[in-house]
């Protein structure tokens, strides 16, 4: 493929031009700077232009990608009108150029809080600048509105003193899942939404950063008492009598850690079955923290109670969908069952077969380069159609809860299941965005804090997605 950038000599252009660089799929990366980027690598052409005169450089804004990650502050602007120029004019020609010339895929980097009716003018150039182009006639449009972003060597105050604030309160423990977002990873993600999300037309805000004007607010106002608020730190313990009721933490698999609930009991399985091979996944030690793909670690917020023992690499692929493939590609070539591992792609809903993929290589190192490959092309959407429906009635160990959203939607798997007559109960695992391990998730709606879920027809609520019966999925 080929990719036009503008934005490339900045704080999220750099990272992305090397993102692009990295990425196989693209064979050209033409770059419009207004100076010598001084990039040098045999993908990469440097146009010199005249922002001004962008209409005079049509010809070089062709192909199959166009990025834009143009801005700049007000302080470095000048004055608002220069600002508006560079933020809202010079994009808009450059997608208005790219449109013309049919240029498929389009990804803007935009702002948290972009609103064209913001009384804030920079949110306000923002959203005018997402509406206008919105109405272009681009076949894949995804605007990214990340919050605070972290850039390394920044001299912006603002910030700055955003992300110290932020390290601060993490410290604490509190507001974890604000994190400042790196440029590194928001360019990661820009060029992996190419192909995660063909054909369509979405806005990702990243939910990661928390807008400034919120952070400034939250370190400065006080409460009608004249005290700081704070919040506090939610708890996650486990009561002990629970703890005997529910878990025992010496437990090193899901079989050995979960005690059912009362009145039920685990199905017998064979060790050649999908289900023996669920309930006897290896778990990290009671209390381990789910660690994100970079190995930073997720903020519990009560949402799991287990991690899962099984490596996910180290780049942002291994999430919620992909979690559920990878269970069910592992039990497969455990097995030697390869010829049933296939799974379909977005883009045209046809399997990639992993004998095809590796033709005899069967090493792990190549089966993980499957399915590396499988995570980047394949998602909720695509594992949605490719699995057939089954009723809650007829829940088995394995089966899916899966939505497609736009943008995201989410899948988790059932990992254990206990019944009796008249009952079931399953326990349930995810993966999550960022790529992170799986984790064993808590069950936010009993108050005898049990994990395992009820099935029943109706709403399922889980810590961090809400789905319904109709969501289930199983496999063939």
């Amino acid at each position: 493929m080929k990719a036009i950038v503008i934005g490339a000599t900045g704080a999220t252009g750099k990272p992305l031009v090397q993102e692009l660089i990295n990425d196989s799929n693209y064979q050209e990366i033409v770059i419009l700077v207004r100076r010598d980027a001084k990039i040098s690598h045999p993908k990469v052409k440097q146009i010199i232009v005249d922002f001004d005169q962008l209409e005079n450089y049509a010809d070089f804004i062709k192909g199959d990608v166009a990025f834009s990650c143009l801005g700049t502050t007000l302080k470095d602007a000048g004055s608002k009108e220069r600002q508006r120029i560079i933020d809202y004019n010079y994009q808009l020609k450059y997608a208005e150029i790219a449109s013309h010339n049919q240029v498929n895929s389009f990804v803007l980097v935009s702002s948290m809080n972009a609103d064209s009716n913001s009384k804030i003018f920079y949110s306000k150039i923002k959203g005018e600048l997402e509406d206008e182009i919105k109405k272009l006639n681009f076949e894949q449009l995804i605007i990214f509105q990340p919050g605070l972003l972290q850039r390394p060597n920044s001299n912006r105050f603002g910030e700055n003193f955003g992300v110290k604030a932020i390290h601060l309160l993490n410290s604490f423990g509190l507001l974890k899942k604000y994190n400042p977002l790196k440029v590194e990873d928001l360019a990661k993600s820009l060029v992996r939404s190419v192909t995660k999300y063909p054909k369509t037309k979405i806005t990702i805000n990243t939910l990661k950063g928390l807008p400034l004007l919120l952070l400034v607010f939250m370190l400065s106002c006080e409460s009608k008492s004249g005290h700081k608020d704070s919040n506090p730190i939610q708890s996650t313990e486990i009561s002990q009598e629970n703890k005997r009721n529910f878990i025992n933490t010496n437990g090193s698999t899901i079989l050995d850690r979960y005690n059912t609930p009362d009145g039920t009991e685990r199905e017998n399985y064979s060790e050649s079955d999908f289900g023996y091979f669920l309930q006897n996944l290896p778990l990290k030690p009671y209390g381990s923290s789910v660690l994100y793909y970079s190995g930073e670690e997720k903020d519990n917020q009560n949402v799991y109670n287990a991690v899962i023992d099984l490596p996910i690499g180290t780049k942002d692929l291994h999430q919620c969908a992909d979690a559920a493939m990878r269970l069910r590609a592992d039990y497969l070539y455990q097995q030697k069952l390869y010829k049933n591992i296939a799974f379909n792609f977005v883009s045209d809903g046809q399997p990639r077969y992993y004998t095809e993929y590796v033709n005899g290589d069967y090493s792990e190192s190549k089966y993980w380069e499957y399915l590396e490959h499988v995570f980047n092309y394949a998602n909720t959407a695509s594992l949605k159609n490719q699995l057939p429906s089954v009723s809650y009635q007829n829940i088995k160990i394995g089966d899916i809860l899966i939505q497609k959203g736009n943008p995201y939607g989410h899948a988790v798997m059932v990992v254990d299941l206990a019944k009796n007559d008249t009952e079931t109960y399953v326990l349930i695992a995810q993966s999550y965005m960022p790529a992170q391990e799986l984790q064993i998730l808590n069950n936010p709606n009993t108050s005898d804090e049990s994990p395992w879920y009820k099935i029943q027809e109706g709403n399922i609520y889980t810590p961090e997605w809400n789905f319904t019966s109709d969501d289930w999925k199983t496999w063939e």
